[in-house]
């Protein structure tokens, strides 16, 4: 009996021992994949921080001197925002607007306003004008990465991340101040916050959400026609699925009223001709050319191959699109049609069973875009700006779609690394020619110029006496020399010309003038064929007789 006993206990401690044992390996197994996924973790962190940086260089690099030039609204802002900064009015002497006048047909206001804390901080030039361009470029990056992770796994989220850091639509605007685009970055911002509102039901992010599609109504006008009618889509869809409350309509809809107020005060305004509201802290201006009989719905038939184009391939702005490149790249053409085709199935789909789908929003972004497009005078790049984030999307959902009908697992990312593949060899491609030929290519670039302040003074011994002649807006010559608001006079002596300065060429030569060109070659042909000397002077050449 003592030795059965024995023979147990040596047995008992012997299965446990090989319990305890089997217990410190699975602990030992459990640590080695904790330490794994770190690795991993790691791993995919470097590679996002890899697309970030990525992304900001080719946002920021040589942004003061590419594209050549101001364009003609980017220098319009900047002596508003100049004028407002230091002289109290822009040059109409208007205090604040909620829309500015520019050359008659209004401006929007939010760019120059973030424009304003830059050159209070580093004063005036080209480059600190672009720099809310970048962060606009990166929060869209930033935003639409967030958007794709709430619908992707890692792997096509890092995809489409590099594809918003490549894609030439995505670069261009990131490197020019016009403050249209602005439209893309704050409402893919919007967009990010109502899809994560609706998914945590918080009222905190309704708020978030309409104070962003609020601030976007300053971005664009063309956001008065697109916001209402995605919102009417997306409430519609939450009121059918159950998923839409008061206090969220009430959250969303406070802000966005009290944003969208003045600008709507502002239509009435314009058109019924009321008296614009100038006050010492805000004015609702009246446009000289209100531009309000744009949208029409008889341009629709016309538009639709415009709307196209815009979309998928370029327009005739050298800034917007580039030839050969497109908007997006050819690659991404068959995935975004499939990406929409398989979107729309889905959406029928959560329709029928009442559930929130994440591509049925951004089918209703797509859709109150190409509405817009469609009615809009002569639709192209930088007026459809906003729709480029939900074309992407699509385009990611294409590929993983595509990627789904790949039944092995080693072909799968083969075909991943192919996409990949494809999109980088074409961005490098791009990149060569953007930041090589690209400006000798399209110098001068439509509705572009310099300032000319330093021709002015260096030849001032030159000129003399002479009428200097100048093809550049008036603009150019207000922010080249500073001039305050009150010596500018726009509005007591126009803007034919200033002193000796004509802001237009003669219709006959003048002998005795003094041309600054623009890149106008027939002129120039003209001017040498008469004797005159030509001299190459950063962006213009200058004309005149010894």
């Amino acid at each position: 009996m003592k030795k059965k006993r024995q023979s147990r206990r040596i047995l008992g401690q012997s299965a446990c021992r090989r319990v305890c044992a089997g217990s410190e390996k699975s602990r030992g197994k459990s640590r080695e994949r904790k330490v794994s996924e770190k690795r991993k973790n790691l791993i995919w962190l470097i590679m996002f921080a890899g697309v970030f940086l990525l992304a900001l260089f080719v946002r920021a690099y040589r942004i003061g001197e590419l594209p050549y030039g101001w364009h003609v609204d980017e220098a319009g802002m900047s002596y508003d925002m100049y004028s407002l900064l230091h002289y109290g009015t822009d040059r109409y002497y208007k205090f604040n607007p909620v829309y500015f006048i520019n050359f008659g047909g209004g401006q929007n206001a939010l760019y120059g306003y973030i424009c304003a804390v830059f050159l209070k901080l580093f004063g005036l030039s080209l480059t600190v004008i672009r720099i809310p361009a970048i962060l606009s470029g990166m929060a869209t990056w930033f935003f639409g990465t967030l958007i794709l992770r709430e619908q992707f796994d890692r792997r096509f989220t890092l995809l489409g991340s590099f594809m918003l850091a490549v894609i030439p639509c995505f670069i261009l605007q990131s490197r020019i101040g016009l403050e249209s685009l602005l439209f893309l970055s704050v409402s893919t911002a919007a967009l990010y916050f109502l899809l994560l509102a609706v998914k945590r039901e918080s009222w905190l992010l309704y708020g978030l959400a309409g104070v962003l599609f609020g601030l976007s109504l300053y971005t664009y006008a063309v956001s008065y026609l697109v916001v209402p009618l995605f919102l009417l889509f997306t409430l519609g869809l939450l009121l059918y699925v159950r998923k839409l409350k008061w206090r969220y309509v009430l959250a969303m809809g406070v802000p966005l009223g009290l944003l969208a107020a003045p600008l709507i005060w502002m239509i009435i305004i314009n058109t019924f001709d009321l008296p614009e509201v100038a006050t010492t802290y805000i004015t609702i201006p009246r446009l000289p050319e209100y531009r309000g009989s744009e949208v029409d719905v008889r341009n629709l038939l016309h538009n639709i191959p415009l709307l196209i184009e815009s979309f998928f391939f370029k327009d005739w702005l050298s800034y917007n699109s580039i030839d050969n490149f497109f908007t997006m790249y050819v690659i991404s053409i068959p995935f975004v049609l499939l990406g929409v085709q398989k979107a729309v199935v889905q959406a029928v789909k959560a329709v029928r069973e009442r559930q929130f789908s994440t591509t049925l929003i951004l089918l209703f972004w797509l859709a109150a875009q190409t509405i817009m497009g469609l009615l809009i005078d002569e639709p192209n790049v930088n007026k459809v700006n906003g729709v480029f984030f939900s074309l992407l999307f699509f385009a990611v959902y294409g590929i993983w779609h595509a990627w789904g009908l790949i039944r092995k697992k080693k072909a799968g990312k083969v075909f991943l690394a192919a996409v990949a593949g494809a999109y980088a060899c074409f961005f490098a491609a791009f990149a060569a020619y953007y930041f090589g030929p690209y400006t000798e290519d399209t110098f001068p670039l439509t509705e572009f110029a310099d300032c000319y302040d330093d021709i002015l003074d260096s030849y001032a011994d030159v000129i003399g006496d002479k009428t200097v002649y100048v093809d550049a807006k008036y603009i150019y010559y207000a922010l080249g020399e500073e001039l305050p608001p009150q010596e500018m006079q726009v509005i007591e002596k126009g803007t034919e010309s200033r002193g000796n300065v004509c802001f237009s060429y003669p219709k006959e030569v003048d002998e005795n003038g003094f041309y600054i060109l623009n890149g106008k070659e027939s002129v120039m042909d003209e001017l040498e064929a008469a004797g005159f000397t030509m001299k190459k002077e950063g962006f213009y050449t200058v004309c005149y007789k010894e």
